[in-house]
């Protein structure tokens, strides 16, 4: 999905989304890709999501299991899995603006490569660990850190100075 103008926006119904095995989206720079809040996030169920936005940022919620193959945007990042793992290849978010990944059932991972999330505050929520398993940590360029996880163990990799503004693991 590519828009040459204007943002790619939710319909406000959770029921409908889009469905797939890989969805590649593209907006402007002044645009961004579902929104903050409410409805508003973009509903997908994908194997794989590529996604740039510009100050609009990018909202999406995922219904399964997701791959964030490359996701960038000089506005907000905020992508919610509902149902499955987080595995994360690129992301390059604003530095600032705030980046947001929430793996409500399970966890967030690492592809294994030297890539992985930048920008300035990165907020990760997952119930079942962060950065564990054979891919190794979840490796970031970031400011700041925040890192809740209900269970399991957390697993960073930081490349510069970090400031960690909190981090809470459930017993």
């Amino acid at each position: 999905i590519t828009a040459t103008s204007g943002s790619v926006a939710n319909d406000g119904n959770a029921s409908t989304m889009i469905v797939g095995d890989i969805l590649t989206v593209a907006v402007p720079s002044g645009a961004g890709i579902g929104a903050l809040g409410g409805a508003g996030a973009l509903d997908v169920s994908v194997a794989s999501l590529t996604a740039s936005a510009g100050t609009g940022g990018i909202f999406v919620s995922e219904t399964a299991t997701i791959t964030l193959t490359s996701i960038t945007s000089t506005g907000e990042i905020r992508v919610v899995d509902l149902g499955g793992s987080i595995t994360v290849v690129s992301i390059a978010g604003s530095v600032t603006q705030p980046t947001l990944l929430e793996s409500v059932n399970g966890s967030i991972f690492d592809d294994g490569a030297a890539t992985g999330i930048s920008g300035g505050t990165l907020a990760l929520h997952a119930e079942a660990g962060i950065g564990q398993g054979a891919s190794g940590p979840l490796d970031t360029s970031v400011d700041s850190l925040s890192i809740d996880v209900g269970a399991g163990n957390v697993a960073v990799d930081e490349t510069n100075g970090l400031l960690l503004a909190e981090v809470s693991i459930g017993l």
